[in-house]
């Protein structure tokens, strides 16, 4: 992908950390600003690859985690009324007020909504008269100059039912809050390259030059960072302090003069309160005088909530660069992202019953003891919710059969008989319904399955997203075949069926009305052929997991614990479309998390690697088997993945939904 690939190349990457390990000869500590930037140290491992002596330390630079809760409690105040829709940008979601989060209100039924611009919140504005909608407006400097012409447009039309909830914050007084701090051990910064475009680099020149720090202008690409820390490295081992421009093919000195306007017309600086840091002084942009009638907290009288921080929470200093989240003694207890105890932690189903703790994609079954036939059948369940119910390449109707029957083929069970029930919102047209069954019957024919049983129920309208679908099903297991995560065993190759996250990202891109010059299409589709002939070519299947809900990611973190193994996978080998890779790329997503329908990963023994793949091959026209990790007992229960560049990260299931992301 243009743009991208040249800044994630591993030859210039590694060129890069051979001079900054040239370069250091002496301990120092960076500050990277932007939560960006710390999204792809982590991502590509970044760190790991740097010289011991070089530390790099994640600051207040995510809008998102530095947003006051009472502000999110107004948030969640107003998304609480029954005459407001609130849109905010996806990860706002999850970031913890007092009490709860607007995730959690929008599934109690408050009309929340995820918008990917303010011109969006403008555009529901317009079509719910009826309705205040109001837009959660956060971000640093970048996200201002939409924010702004959002409010300026909604004044030029006499909107009376748009407003915004502001809650702007800016970088240069979070670096002055930082150095002010007696126990600082920056020595230099990283500034955040979208914030220089709009606003220059003149106003990090003060600070540099006051505080005696060099603050390098940074991009978010592995080599943009490695070319950021070098350069500081350069500044502070030659004793140089100013500002320098690493991000020069985007960043001019002047910054977006346009955009600069804009803001200074709508915005006022004003004196903000930063989770975890306290007040600073004016660090933060909020509406003027004369646009007050669209700022939502004094609209619904909501300037006069207060919130405390728990005292037990230590993410400000994290945000500060004294602590590591690990040092944290929450972390990881009272504070997972499950249960958000600070914000910076924004960014297991049991039952002791022997068949459901197989840890299977279904249960097997022996029935020797039941029926004179003898053998073992396996049988499993799901339910589908899925919206738009078509959706490029597929449909709901499709999915449940697939799903169900791809559930059985993960237990080498050969998909046999399935039951279906339909859960019908009233009103539904009978020309979807017939669709939808006919979408049934074909996936079926195609997957060697019979559809033997069924039942309708109708729910009031509004009650059913159009439709819901779930389906049993019995396969027979192949006789001595064992497919169970326990099976795994160190030295076993990890291999992967085909592409991934196109499934998830076809359905989103329809959601959320999203297009791209290539359509993404779900890879839905039947996987027991491909099974069945591992089967046939004697391969020693140890265990199979098809990749869907959490994506890849979280199908060998499932497997890896319920083995007590390490796996290690490699980025290179996963193969990711580059439609699906520019989608997950614009909205914050990794490919890897994302849901697929139609790909599975296969753990086999070393030595049965080639004969499996070509048995793969020869029933997956147009995919590309591949090895992509290996398993190891160094740490059980750990995956680890080696990203483009070389360095290594550790993949964790993932927690909730994917939301986009503003940083």
């Amino acid at each position: 992908m243009r743009f991208v690939d040249e800044f994630r190349d591993p030859q210039a990457a590694d060129a890069l950390v051979k001079a900054i390990r040239r370069t250091v000869t002496r301990p120092w500590t960076l500050m990277e600003v932007c939560g960006g930037q710390t999204h792809a140290i982590v991502r590509f491992g970044i760190d790991q690859l740097l010289p011991e002596s070089l530390t790099l330390v994640h600051g207040p630079g995510c809008p998102v985690c530095v947003t006051p809760i009472e502000q999110i409690d107004r948030a969640i105040a107003l998304a609480r009324r029954s005459d407001v829709v609130l849109c905010s940008y996806g990860d706002m979601l999850r970031v913890p007020g007092s009490r709860t989060d607007l995730l959690a209100e929008r599934a109690a039924g408050a009309d929340v909504r995820i918008v990917y611009s303010p011109m969006d919140a403008l555009a529901i504005a317009q079509k719910t008269p009826d309705k205040q909608v109001v837009f959660f407006a956060v971000g640093f400097e970048t996200t201002a100059p939409p924010n702004a012409m959002a409010v300026f447009q909604a004044r030029a039309m006499g909107m009376a039912n748009f407003s915004a909830l502001v809650s702007h914050v800016l970088v240069p007084p979070a670096i002055g809050a930082v150095l002010d701090d007696p126990d600082c051990l920056v020595s230099g910064f990283l500034a955040a390259g979208h914030v220089c475009t709009i606003m220059g680099c003149g106003e990090y020149e003060p600070i540099a030059r006051e505080r005696g720090v060099p603050i390098v202008v940074t991009g978010f690409e592995p080599v943009d960072i490695l070319a950021g820390i070098l350069r500081c490295v350069e500044m502070l081992e030659g004793g140089e302090v100013g500002v320098a421009n690493q991000y020069a093919r985007m960043v001019r000195s002047e910054g977006n003069p346009s955009a600069q306007r804009l803001c200074a017309q709508v915005f006022q600086t004003v004196d903000r309160k930063w989770r975890g840091l306290g007040s600073i002084p004016r660090s933060g942009w909020d509406l003027r005088d004369e646009y007050a009638d669209y700022d939502a907290a004094r609209r619904f009288g909501l300037l006069d909530m207060t919130a405390d921080e728990p005292v037990e929470c230590l993410s400000g200093l994290v945000l500060q660069g004294r602590l590591k989240p690990s040092d944290c003694p929450m972390f990881g207890a009272e504070c997972t992202p499950e249960r958000p105890l600070g914000a910076t932690m924004v960014s297991s189903e049991g039952a002791d019953n022997a068949e459901l703790n197989q840890g299977h994609d279904g249960a097997v079954l022996d029935i020797g003891a039941h029926t004179a036939a003898g053998g073992r059948i396996a049988m499993t369940t799901d339910s589908y919710v899925v919206r738009p119910l078509r959706f490029p390449g597929s449909t709901i109707g499709a999915m449940a059969v697939n799903g169900t029957a791809n559930d059985l083929a993960m237990c080498c069970a050969e998909p046999r008989w399935l039951t279906t029930g339909f859960i019908l919102e009233e009103g539904l047209a009978m020309e979807t319904l017939w669709e939808m069954v006919c979408s049934m019957a074909e996936a079926a024919r195609l997957a060697g399955v019979q559809i033997v049983t069924g039942d309708t129920k109708v729910v009031e309208h509004g009650r059913g997203d159009g439709m819901y679908i779930n389906t049993a099903g019995v396969g027979l297991v192949r006789p001595g075949a064992d497919s169970r995560p326990q099976r795994v065993t160190p030295g076993d190759a990890v291999i992967l069926s085909g592409d991934v996250g196109r499934h998830g990202m076809a359905v989103m891109t329809v959601r959320e009305g999203l297009e791209f010059e290539a359509e993404i299409t779900s890879d839905c589709a039947p996987v027991w052929p491909t099974v069945r002939a591992m089967l046939d070519a004697g391969i020693d299947i140890h265990c199979l997991r098809d990749a869907t809900r959490g994506g890849l990611a979280s199908a060998v973190v499932e497997i890896a614990e319920a083995s007590g193994t390490s796996i290690h996978l490699t980025e290179s080998a996963i193969e990711v479309q580059p439609q699906v890779a520019a989608a997950c790329e614009l909205l914050g997503f990794d490919p890897i998390y994302v849901a697929n329908e139609g790909r599975f990963v296969a753990f086999v023994p070393a030595g049965h690697v080639d004969a499996a793949l070509e048995a793969m091959a020869d029933t997956l026209p147009g995919a590309h088997p591949t090895v992509i990790g290996r398993v190891d007992a160094s740490d059980p229960g750990m995956v680890a993945l080696r990203s483009v560049i070389g360095g290594e990260r550790i993949v964790d299931m993932l927690s909730g939904e994917q939301l986009p992301r503003i940083c």
